[in-house]
């Protein structure tokens, strides 16, 4: 059976069909073997473009063949053969279409050596004189559409006619065709001309995104799918290589080019830089037509095509573009040294990016060290837009080489960790970029300290300036969480610590990053949650801050940009400690709730309101506060230890005396209160700031009526003292920091009764007490246990609506929001009870 092959792939096609006859009669009994094999090999043969011998060989096969093997043939054959002979009639027309096109563009730019050479090329696709004449007139035709450079076109006639050959007998049809539309054509600008001589070619591209999978398909493609579509690109091949006409190949290159793989163009607002069709292709679309061009990529004698063509004087000249893509697309090896070559020779933005893609794709691990030699580069000069975005493009093309399946752990674990290196001090954009690129890969293969380092980069890109014209909800935090989610429980301790240290500013960061907590969904994040919750939920926004720094979100009514909403931010925190937080997060969101039910903290919004009260009334009681200041274990020598530090001195550092209030604060002990008060006064604002936390910790959680009791008369025991800054501090905490309503105002009002004789500092105090003041919980009877526990059993949709077209009317506003949605869930309680009769 080899001999039979080797006659077809010289071209004996008869000889070949003489001999696989003789075959199929010396083994009459193996006819079935015979013709599996014989389909193979005439397959093989076809896909090493040995089309014109293919062709003659399956011509009326039938009458010479037996039927079996004639009939394994047709069926592996007959699809091939015919969108063989399809292409074979549509590409000259692309081709001649190519050449007219270049012509008149080398015209135009003044390279008339150039336009002579396609000229002539453009005539030698010519079979016979009828087709002579034909290429003749389209060519002239489309010099005649210059009109500002048609007095140059006689020139390109004349060296049309030097090449010899047809292109001599045609320059005389092209000179007399010319002239004659000449003098009918009228003005036409170039530009308007491009476009009409890509019609053909926009036609076949659009052609082949019929043999992809649609755009709404997602998921992976099926094994037919790929076939499929790669069969299509085998069939524009085999037409252009039938006759070994490089011009051909080109456009059959061209084709298949705008569906081998990219990303968007970095520079895709220059001039002359288009995105292929793949980026506009659906999920499937793209794995379909990656596969099928990796099938492709395993052809020897396309791989050899496309390199010979890459090395030619005439086709390889300003094709770099196209053979990068193609390259790219087909990813083998074999073209590594010849990216290589380009890319050290090259300082054009876009072939560089080109470039870097395919050597990416191809995944070959010399490119680790070529790619990040020329990072090293850009970083050096990273103040020049241009080396910005050539390291945005190699830090994409790096990522890609990590994640390629040529490279040993060893190789990627260098790779990555050099890019980290070289990124440590750059911006927070480009270290993020450097973090999603590098690792989003199968982390197992990764050293545990690179992922560490990765998700503390992805973390602090979090918090990074936000991209000119970007908002807090165009979704350009969108990929950093994603890396996030990714990174998973494992990486969660190396999250926290560095969300730590960029928590305490209030963004939209805050949310992104609740969002990817949710999904990795571990308690060890309530701490950090709780901590961002309270920095949002207490952010007051400074009207002397820049607005060029606050964070702003599109109005969708309005089409404005306004600042961020902190009601939407607190309610996605306490939804996520409540969805991860199991018993802790649970606890959390109760304390919020009893704070703000003691008018301690104000809820920034209605959102807010409903998610605390719901978590109240599911899981507390509207009677008391659900978390109260337990007893706290100390050393009784850490206790003392702590306040004589905390009192300063001369041998006392200020970072000292800091630690030792925040201890102090943790230890929530009453008789500490008088230490932390009189540093409240400090001339140092970090030691007077550390000291005002440590009495507000005091109230995270709500202390019950003992512990409130207990800590007024330790802030009250000498009221004398309570004058010039001090007197300012201690007003500023009571009216910030203390709990407003039943029962410690109550309590409050009996402290200063029982400590504070002076009546003007004690009406101060009340005064300081009752600013900004909050309305008691409404008048509904919450005494009536039988009703409490009607609350807590009602579900949320009966409780908040009627029957269909029976909403019961909210009662008039009466202060905060809390108050106002407790009033309402009472008031359509209440309508509900008296329908129900």
């Amino acid at each position: 059976m080899k001999d039979f092959q080797a006659l077809l792939l010289d071209g004996q096609a008869a000889a070949a069909r003489a001999r696989l006859c003789t075959i199929a009669r010396s083994q009459p009994d193996q006819m079935d073997r015979i013709a599996a094999d014989a389909a193979d090999m005439v397959a093989a043969v076809y896909d090493r473009f040995r089309v014109e011998p293919v062709h003659a060989f399956c011509a009326d096969m039938e009458l010479d063949l037996p039927e079996p093997i004639a009939n394994a043939i047709e069926r592996r054959l007959k699809q091939p053969i015919e969108r063989t002979k399809f292409w074979l009639g549509e590409l000259p027309g692309i081709t001649q279409e190519r050449l007219a096109r270049e012509c008149r563009r080398s015209i135009v730019t003044r390279d008339y050596k150039e336009a002579g050479r396609l000229g002539a090329a453009m005539l030698e696709l010519a079979g016979n004189q009828e087709e002579l004449v034909q290429q003749a007139r389209y060519l002239s035709l489309a010099l005649a559409t210059l009109y500002h450079d048609r007095d140059r076109v006689p020139q390109i006639i004349g060296l049309i006619a030097k090449s010899g050959g047809k292109a001599t007998a045609g320059a005389r049809f092209i000179s007399e065709h010319f002239a004659a539309i000449s003098r009918q054509t009228g003005q036409s600008a170039f530009e308007t001309g491009e476009r009409e001589w890509r019609q053909r070619l926009t036609q076949a591209i659009v052609h082949m995104q019929s043999w992809l999978p649609g755009p709404m398909e997602a998921d992976e493609p099926t094994p037919e799918q790929v076939e499929r579509f790669a069969g299509e690109c085998m069939a524009i091949l085999r037409a252009s290589l039938a006759h070994g006409r490089i011009e051909l190949f080109i456009d059959a290159l061209t084709v298949i080019y705008d569906y081998c793989p990219s990303d968007p163009s970095r520079i895709a607002n220059a001039a002359g830089v288009e995105d292929r069709i793949f980026t506009r292709l659906g999920p499937r679309a793209k794995l379909c037509a990656v596969r099928a061009m990796v099938s492709l990529g395993q052809n020897p004698t396309l791989r050899k095509g496309v390199l010979e063509l890459a090395r030619a004087p005439e086709g390889g000249k300003n094709r770099l573009q196209l053979l990068a893509g193609i390259m790219g697309g087909l990813r083998h090896e074999d073209f590594f040294e010849q990216l290589r070559a380009w890319y050290e020779k090259t300082d054009v933005e876009r072939e560089e990016e080109l470039i870097v893609d395919a050597l990416g794709r191809i995944a070959n691990p010399d490119a680790g060290e070529i790619l990040t030699k020329r990072l090293q580069h850009c970083i050096r000069r990273i103040a020049d837009p241009a080396n910005e975005r050539r390291a945005y493009v190699l830090l994409t093309g790096l990522g890609r080489l990590a994640r390629g399946r040529g490279l040993d752990a060893r190789t990627r674990n260098q790779i990555v960790r050099r890019v980290m290196e070289l990124v440590e001090n750059e911006a927070r954009q480009l270290s993020f970029t450097a973090a999603s690129e590098m690792f989003s890969m199968k982390l197992d293969d990764l050293d545990p300290d690179l992922r560490a380092l990765a998700a503390r980069k992805v973390v602090a890109a979090l918090w990074s300036a936000a991209p000119a014209g970007a908002t807090a909800d165009s979704g350009w935090r969108v990929p950093m969480v994603n890396a996030l989610k990714k990174f998973g429980p494992e990486a969660l301790p190396d999250m926290l610590d560095e969300a730590t240290k960029h928590a305490t500013r209030f963004s939209g960061a805050m949310g992104s990053f609740a969002e990817a907590l949710q999904a990795i969904g571990d308690e060890r994040a309530v701490p950090l949650l709780e901590s961002m919750t309270r920095i949002a939920i207490t952010y007051v926004e400074d009207p002397k801050q820049s607005q060029i720094f606050r964070e702003k979100v599109r109005d969708i009514a309005t089409d404005k940009l306004v600042d961020l909403d902190r009601d939407d931010l607190v309610n996605t925190h306490l939804y996520t400690l409540l969805k991860i937080g199991g018993d802790a997060g649970r606890g959390v969101v109760l304390d919020f709730a009893d704070q703000v039910q003691a008018g301690r903290i104000v809820s920034p919004g209605d959102s807010t309101t409903k998610i605390l009260l719901d978590t109240k009334l599911k899981f507390g009681s509207l009677h008391s506060f659900s978390r109260r200041a337990k007893a706290v274990k100390v050393d009784e020598r850490e206790l003392r230890q702590a306040m004589s530090r905390a009192k300063g001195g001369l041998l006392t550092s200020h970072k000292t005396q800091i630690a030792a209030l925040a201890t102090l604060g943790r230890m929530r002990q009453a008789e500490a209160v008088p230490v932390i008060v009189g540093q409240l006064a400090n001339k140092n604002q970090l030691v007077a700031g550390a000291a005002y936390a440590a009495l507000a910790a005091y109230f995270h959680p709500l202390p019950g009526d003992v512990e409130f009791d207990e800590f007024m008369l330790r802030l009250l025991e000498d009221p004398d003292r309570l004058e010039g800054v001090l007197l300012e501090r201690i007003v500023e905490f009571i009216r910030r920091e203390l709990p407003k309503r039943a029962p410690y105002d109550k309590l409050f009002d009996r402290q200063i009764a029982a400590c504070v004789e002076d009546e003007e500092l004690a009406h101060y105090l009340r005064g300081a007490f009752a600013a900004e003041p909050e309305p008691a919980p409404g008048s509904a009877p919450t005494s009536d246990q039988k009703y409490e526990n009607m609350i807590l059993k009602a579900e949320p949709a009966p409780l908040d609506s009627g029957p269909a077209g029976e909403q019961p009317a909210p009662p008039p506003a009466q202060g905060s929001s809390w108050t106002n949605e407790l009033e309402r869930r009472r008031a359509a309680f209440r309508a509900r009870k008296e329908r129900r009769g």
